[in-house]
């Protein structure tokens, strides 16, 4: 009989991230993984300007984005087991698919590239990260879209974490508060892969004690669809709480970073208002990213919601 390979892929902070044998997982995982989407995660610093103050922190947004897919896998197996096949039902893929593209919206710099437009007079909001990610999943012809497609994903699920409004169909609550919530996989993957890294140990937490205290939480004999913890784990989750608020702190907010946030941001701003003058010279004209290139063109244009935003860009 032959032996089933493991899906393994080795990290720094989780060590070996096993995703069992399934050829189910392993045919998703490689058909979102290669999407150039996807692989443009490697070029986006997970906590941008902030590798100029702790220089170890060059890690990215997609060793993050295969961490958090690690994470949610654990978590759903967990629940299983501790709830039955039931709690997580036939939406096992589309949670992790979930996790695994949580970030895929980010632009470069992270969060600070999305305060660049602050100020700016615009026909209509620009999307913030998660309405690019639902633009990666939901638009007829992304390569995201085809590839959980192909693997027999439910887009509406795979999407509906990044939803602001609950949709029927859309996952139950305590599977979409796996991927997004106050105790989520992004929350637990990035505290202590950005304390790894940038070599500050207050976010060391133990994510793993954590995620085995998880729960699906029971009101009054009736299950609810909400994520919660056992008595057991709160010291656990207060830990979580408060590493987070002292990575802010140390790390997130710190005093240098934001200096050099702040000059990236206002120099993408004035490249934004003095586009026309600056696309004339050949030279500074390559350099000039599409996204800012869209949004100098979306100034001027008649566009009027954040789609036909997307649809330029």
């Amino acid at each position: 009989m032959a032996l089933s390979r493991s899906i393994v892929i080795t990290d720094p902070v989780h060590q070996v991230m096993s995703f069992g044998t399934d050829n189910k997982m392993r045919s998703l995982l490689k058909g979102v993984i290669d999407t150039s989407v996807f692989q443009r995660l490697r070029r986006i610093s997970q906590l941008g300007l902030a590798q100029n103050v702790f220089p170890g922190a060059t890690h990215t947004r997609f060793a993050h984005a295969l961490g958090a897919a690690f994470l949610a896998s654990r978590v759903v197996a967990h629940l299983e087991e501790r709830h039955g096949k039931d709690v997580i039902g036939d939406a096992r893929l589309e949670v992790i698919a979930a996790a695994l593209l949580h970030d895929v919206g980010h632009g470069p710099f992270s969060h600070s590239f999305e305060s660049v437009l602050t100020g700016f007079t615009l026909p209509a909001p620009i999307p913030q990260h998660e309405e690019w990610t639902l633009a990666a999943i939901e638009l007829e012809d992304s390569e995201i879209r085809r590839a959980l497609t192909t693997n027999g994903l439910d887009i509406g699920k795979v999407a509906s974490p990044f939803r602001k409004n609950f949709n029927e169909g859309d996952l139950p609550k305590h599977l979409r508060q796996i991927v997004s919530s106050q105790i989520d996989v992004d929350r637990m993957d990035y505290l202590v892969r950005d304390s790894h890294f940038a070599g500050v140990a207050l976010g060391r937490v133990d994510i793993y004690y954590l995620i085995n205290c998880l729960t699906v939480v029971e009101h009054d004999g009736k299950l609810l669809s909400s994520l919660g913890v056992e008595e057991k784990g709160v010291k656990a989750y207060e830990g979580f709480a408060l590493a987070r608020q002292l990575m802010n702190r140390t790390v997130y907010y710190h005093k240098a970073v934001k200096v050099f946030e702040f000059m990236m941001e206002e120099l993408l701003r004035q490249v934004i208002r003095k586009f026309d003058r600056v696309n004339t010279d050949s030279a500074v004209r390559a350099a000039i990213p599409p996204y800012l290139r869209a949004v100098a063109a979306f100034r001027g244009s008649a566009a009027s919601s954040t789609a036909d935003f997307i649809r330029l860009s």
